[in-house]
């Protein structure tokens, strides 16, 4: 589901150089059920938003993916527990 978080939220998260997504899948263990953005400006690009961002790009992109594909993600995580079980 770690994965699927993150392919989800590239539209959302800032886009300047591509560093930010990429420290997302380097931050993250696929399988851990943890997700982290470890770059160290991740933290304040998340709760303060930039002057110039384009489109769906900018803070809060994680709780704002949610909002839109939120309920896809949890039916998708029950479909895959009911596989393992």
């Amino acid at each position: 589901m770690d994965s699927e978080v993150l392919r989800l939220s590239q539209p959302y998260t800032p886009l300047r150089t591509g560093t930010l997504i990429r420290t997302g899948i380097l931050g993250t263990e696929v399988g851990s059920g943890l997700v982290q953005w470890v770059a160290p400006y991740a933290k304040v690009r998340y709760y303060k938003p930039a002057k110039r961002e384009v489109g769906l790009r900018g803070a809060y992109w994680f709780e704002r993916m949610k909002a839109v594909h939120g309920v896809k993600i949890i039916k998708k995580a029950k479909a895959m527990m009911k596989g393992k079980g």
